[in-house]
């Protein structure tokens, strides 16, 4: 998982190793790539699939994305 992480500058966000498919199963994850934003203060969950790129990313925080 580390080398895929470095390939793929992904250092700055959690990756989650899941090998008994908890977390999947818990945000409804059935492929990748997938985006989990949760809301620290809520908990509050909002899922992407695909690729979004730092666009993809930004507009889910500008929108409020957590509902």
């Amino acid at each position: 998982m580390e080398s895929f992480v470095d390939r793929h500058e992904l250092s700055d966000v959690v990756n989650i190793a899941d090998p008994d498919n908890e977390v999947w199963e818990r945000f409804g994850v059935f492929g990748q790539p997938t985006w989990v934003f949760v809301n620290g203060e809520t908990g509050e969950t909002t899922t992407r699939f695909g690729a979004l790129g730092q666009q993809g990313i930004q507009a889910v925080f500008e929108s409020g994305g957590f509902a």
